[in-house]
């Protein structure tokens, strides 16, 4: 019922007709992803000699000689990382609607966990988790029965999902008994625990603690016909995926059966003197708005947080690069740029009547934002390169990659936050600045603009081309935002956005 509702409130032609082209867009990228293998097959049968077919026929001799714990722990890993790495920072509690909205229904106390389990399933690391595991069924099944293979890492991703649960619900539990401080040790001793166990492991987590060959041979067992090798892999899947709906179940009920914890009064947050210069007052209200959300500030810290490990662990690799040069500026938009305005609420009716403040405030929230991801990339960045583990070419070549993408993504995000804002409603762990759907549809769009182009400005061959590559995506972005700030210079588009985030 709640589902059909949601639904329902997916107002206008054009709104569904997306969801349905989205829904559609993931079932091609399945079916691409499931035949990833074949391809490889191609590519290799092809001999034509050049790195891309050395590349297949060494990934097939290794998977013939069974030296493929690898890639199953690189993508199993992957997934289960991100489940239960996105609980621990608080974005695994979601619901369908917001509690208060639901007195009058008042449904069954237990529909908030299937709620967490339908958003999380739909949502863009529910659905990185369906094509990633795909994608390594399809590169363990190249020959032989494909659909064996599937059909087991399919029934992987309801457990990764009821885990995630699992683990997002344990942590609500955990607030609502022990309060934030002890939630907050909770999740730093499992974070601190995790990282342990990596730098302890010999092959630091790349074969997945061991298991990586046992799961990839099971599944390669499979596509040959020996279903006995791969019956206790698929029965382990189920029965863990229902021990963790129960232990799901009871930690929800049990939470709920508790008061969720009030928000802190506003006299227990750090207190800044606000300038009486009008950009500088400006800037520190933006700034104090990021630090003092949660729904921004923890997936900002989770990278924060992530990524010097990963690329420590990685030793600088080409595929940890390219993700972060694309996930950086990309959990900045999504966290706050996307929907600046309706993250100041009510607020923009005040802040409307102010002099100049219109008039400055797009400006100076895009000076904001790539301020906070030059910091971030700082920090990221700065100790690998001091330490060694990249060289002065690959960090002025991720430099001039990260600049590229931050200025796409903050301008794409700009124009989101002017064009479709939002009224933010953040009032329990897991809720998010932007709907679902529409963080999903941003999700893919972001990675498409300034993601692939952080990507291809990255990997140019020469210097010269990569400055050249900036300055180009400089002046089409400076041009982009100049025509988006005439927009917002309108003052009924300005009514209208104060009249969207203010109601």
């Amino acid at each position: 019922m709640l589902m059909r509702v949601r639904w329902r409130m997916v107002r206008g032609i054009r709104s569904k007709v997306g969801v349905v082209v989205g829904v559609a867009l993931m079932f091609l990228a399945l079916f691409v992803c499931a035949n990833v293998g074949t391809l490889i097959r191609t590519i290799a049968d092809e001999g034509t000699g050049d790195p891309l077919t050395m590349y297949a026929i060494t990934y097939i001799v290794s998977l013939e000689r069974g030296q493929i714990g690898s890639f199953g722990a690189l993508a199993l890993g992957s997934v289960v990382a991100t489940a239960i790495f996105t609980s621990l920072m608080g974005v695994g509690g979601a619901s369908l609607f917001p509690p208060e909205e639901l007195v009058g229904i008042r449904p069954h106390r237990l529909h908030r966990y299937f709620d967490t389990l339908v958003v999380q399933a739909v949502s863009v690391v529910g659905i990185f988790q369906l094509v990633a595991l795909t994608m390594l069924g399809s590169l363990l099944t190249l020959e032989g029965d494909r659909a064996a293979g599937l059909l087991i890492v399919w029934a992987m991703w309801p457990m990764v999902v009821a885990l995630e649960v699992l683990v997002a619900w344990g942590i609500g539990l955990a607030q609502r008994v022990y309060g934030r401080v002890v939630r907050r040790v909770i999740v730093t001793v499992m974070v601190c625990g995790a990282g342990l166990a990596l730098f302890l492991d010999p092959n630091h987590g790349q074969t997945l603690f061991g298991a990586g060959d046992p799961f990839a041979s099971a599944i390669r067992k499979a596509t040959l016909g020996q279903w006995t090798a791969a019956l206790p892999v698929f029965t382990l899947s189920v029965l863990l995926t229902g021990l963790f709906v129960i232990t799901g179940l009871t930690l929800t009920q049990a939470a709920l059966l508790r008061p969720a914890v009030p928000t802190p009064a506003p006299r227990s947050y750090w207190r800044w003197k606000i300038s009486t210069r009008p950009v500088f007052a400006l800037t520190q209200l933006l700034v104090l708005q990021v630090v003092r959300t949660g729904a921004i500030r923890r997936p900002i810290l989770a990278v924060a947080a992530v990524a010097p490990p990963a690329v420590f662990l990685t030793h600088g690799s080409l595929t940890a690069l390219c993700t972060l040069v694309a996930t950086i500026p990309l959990a900045v938009g999504l966290a706050w740029g996307v929907n600046i305005f309706g993250v100041i609420g009510p607020g923009m009716t005040w802040l409307a009547a102010q002099p100049n403040v219109s008039r400055m405030i797009l400006g100076v929230a895009v000076a904001v934002q790539l301020s906070i991801i030059a910091i971030l990339s700082v920090g990221v960045w700065g100790p690998p390169a001091v330490f060694g583990i990249i060289d002065l070419r690959t960090a002025a070549s991720v430099a001039a990659a990260t600049l590229a993408s931050s200025l796409v993504t903050t301008r794409s995000a700009a124009a989101k936050s002017v064009g479709h804002p939002y009224h933010v409603h953040v009032t329990q762990r897991g809720d998010q600045i932007i709907p679902p759907l529409t963080s999903i549809n941003y999700t893919l769009r972001l990675v498409l603009g300034g993601g692939l182009v952080g990507i291809l400005v990255l990997t140019l061959p020469s210097r010269p081309f990569q400055l050249a590559a900036v300055a180009w995506v400089a002046l089409w972005t400076t041009y982009r935002f100049v025509q988006l700030t005439r927009y917002w210079a309108s003052r009924s588009v300005q009514s209208r956005v104060v009249a969207a985030v203010a109601a």
